[in-house]
């Protein structure tokens, strides 16, 4: 992939499946987190496991 200035990027088809998981009605939020950030608040912010192929 390609740098980005402060943006997150992804494939297009990867975009796509998340646009397709996410629940609206649930009023989903985007949060980008360091691994270790993310593993210290994941009990305390409810967030899931991450997959094995998370980076």
């Amino acid at each position: 992939g390609e740098a980005t200035a402060g943006c997150t990027a992804m494939p297009q088809a990867r975009m796509q499946a998340l646009l397709d998981w996410l629940r609206p009605q649930d009023t989903p939020r985007f949060v980008l987190l360091p691994r270790a950030e993310y593993t210290r608040l994941q009990a305390q912010w409810q967030l899931p496991a991450l997959s094995g192929d998370a980076r």
